[in-house]
């Protein structure tokens, strides 16, 4: 299968749709109202395929959605269900979605949200290979310094430094474990995550761990308001915040809040605010996982801010 270089969603659907002789339709949707929503759908239809995508994400996230639908369509699992969908689950599953869309013209419905059978996991590590292969360098930072360093005393100078620091798919992972614990401690990663025991991670392992965050991430959408001032001004007084850190605080709170607020079973918000997690363009694995250790340089400060105005709250109402 051809895999545009540099990679292109738009591009590779195209492509698939070529390879299939069917048009596929790109729709994004809104799920922040929808509580556990699926963030993709595949509805295939007698003419034509139509994918949704959860649009409140980053672009490296929806990449990994819409490569799950079309594993899918690769794989051929339309194939392995009933000729038409069951008219209720169609219903339900898109009636809020495509308000407009007729259950009859649908014959199957594949969605990204439950990993419990095969055809899901494969679909999921379909889409992971796919990107990971576009996300991979040829050069490792080993072969990287062998390349550059002409000198063996430099070489092994360099060398050393990278062994004793850990590479960078490495640091970024370690990195990301803490944020991806406390999300999966109230929203259960869904998505097939395997780390190795080696203190070596590689481009997959730093990819899953990746996804996972986004995927709790977009399951907290619901739940998402706007920071509040004095929260802001807590941290603040708390710690002395760079102009230039304020939008990652401000990430971090947001996203800090909705967790809190999903485990106390509290009811998601009226009208959730927008993502802020969301609103740059991260089309690569290196973007996605930047953004995201910004968050993590500032999640315990936010954490602690969210969890003292909890306690005030909860001494004052007793």
């Amino acid at each position: 299968m051809p895999i545009p270089d540099p990679w292109d969603r738009e591009t590779f659907v195209e492509q698939v749709s070529a390879l299939r002789g069917r048009p596929i339709r790109l729709i994004p949707v809104d799920t922040a109202t929808i509580i556990d929503s699926p963030c993709g759908l595949w509805l295939s239809r007698d003419n034509d395929d139509l994918l949704l995508y959860a649009a409140g994400t980053s672009d490296y996230h929806i990449d990994q959605i819409v490569c799950h639908e079309v594993g899918h369509m690769i794989l051929g699992h339309d194939q392995m269900l009933s000729h038409r969908a069951d008219r209720d689950d169609t219903t339900g599953v898109c009636g809020s979605l495509l308000p407009d869309l007729d259950p009859e013209t649908v014959n199957a419905v594949l969605a990204r949200g439950e990993f419990s059978n095969d055809q899901e996991h494969e679909a999921e590590t379909f889409a992971s290979l796919l990107l990971v292969a576009t996300a991979e360098s040829p050069d490792t930072p080993f072969t990287e310094v062998r390349r550059r360093t002409p000198s063996r005393r430099g070489r092994l100078a360099a060398l050393a430094g990278i062994a004793l620091a850990g590479d960078p798919t490495s640091r970024a992972w370690r990195a990301l474990q803490p944020l991806r614990e406390d999300l999966a401690a109230v929203v259960p990663p869904t998505t097939p995550i395997c780390d190795s025991p080696s203190r070596r991670k590689s481009t997959m392992e730093l990819h899953q761990t990746d996804v996972a965050i986004r995927d709790s991430i977009l399951q907290l959408r619901p739940y998402f308001r706007d920071v509040d001032p004095e929260q802001m001004a807590q941290c603040h007084r708390s710690e002395f915040i760079e102009p230039d850190q304020i939008p990652c605080v401000k990430m971090a709170l947001q996203l800090a809040e909705a967790l809190a607020s999903r485990a106390a079973g509290e009811p998601p918000a009226q009208t959730p605010a927008i993502s802020l997690l969301a609103m740059r363009r991260l089309a690569d694995l290196e973007d996605d996982t930047a953004q995201m250790r910004r968050l993590v340089r500032w999640w315990p400060l936010v954490t602690e801010v969210v969890k003292k105005r909890r306690g005030r709250i909860d001494g004052a109402v007793v």
